[in-house]
């Protein structure tokens, strides 16, 4: 997860580069003017990096990171030219891997998630801003499968409604910043989950989501 973060900021801080270059003139710091367009639609799609956070008896673990994609619509509404709210429909795949003694687990959820992040923006231009968002999601699981493999051996068993049924509802906080250049975005979140997933249907056992993201997008 360090390399993909480290690779993911460098992308963000070209792209602030770019945009800062693009314009020979900056606004303020904040401005309350009004914008021209109050509503604005963007496609987004990226890679993501998760885990589970399992806490028990006061010790915390975390597990092989995963792999996994992100794709929706995002809703900008601007109330102001430094401030608006980010949100829209995202389908989200999130979980962790875990190996010992030759066996693997591979927990791979899949959420529909809706965001709802106040975003400070800092525009360079008619064409380019960054912004930096912070607010809660909230997710609802609509498929995925754990999958275990042993000594060549594979089966898998359903995550929502099956045997080892995870809490189907999930939300917690997310932070992050994008930039926006000629309607091309380029994003970096971080999601922390806040709701017990109940994995192995133990009170005294909690795990929540973690997924880092790196988005890209085009704004209509």
């Amino acid at each position: 997860m360090k390399k993909f973060l480290i690779a993911a900021v460098c992308v963000l801080s070209a792209a602030t580069l770019s945009a800062q270059r693009a314009s020979s003139t900056s606004t303020s710091f904040f401005s309350a003017e009004r914008p021209e367009k109050t509503v604005n639609l963007g496609l987004r799609a990226g890679y993501t990096l998760s885990n589970v956070l399992d806490k028990w008896d006061g010790k915390s673990e975390s597990y092989d990171s995963k792999s996994g994609f992100l794709v929706g619509l995002n809703v900008d509404v601007a109330f102001m030219q430094s401030f608006g709210l980010n949100t829209g429909i995202f389908a989200v795949s999130k979980g962790y891997k875990d190996s010992w003694d030759g066996e693997t687990v591979t927990f791979n959820p899949m959420y529909l998630e809706i965001p709802v992040l106040a975003s400070y923006r800092f525009n360079f231009g008619e064409t380019s801003r960054v912004e930096v968002d912070f607010g809660p999601y909230f997710a609802v699981g609509v498929g995925g499968k754990w999958k275990f493999k042993d000594d060549g051996e594979s089966e898998s068993e359903k995550i929502f409604g099956g045997e080892y049924g995870a809490n189907r509802f999930d939300c917690g906080l997310k932070v992050g910043a994008g930039v926006t250049f000629n309607k091309i975005y380029v994003g970096l979140h971080y999601a922390f989950g806040l709701t017990n997933l109940n994995l192995y249907d133990d009170d005294e056992t909690s795990s929540r989501n973690r997924n880092l993201s790196l988005t890209m997008g085009f704004n209509f």
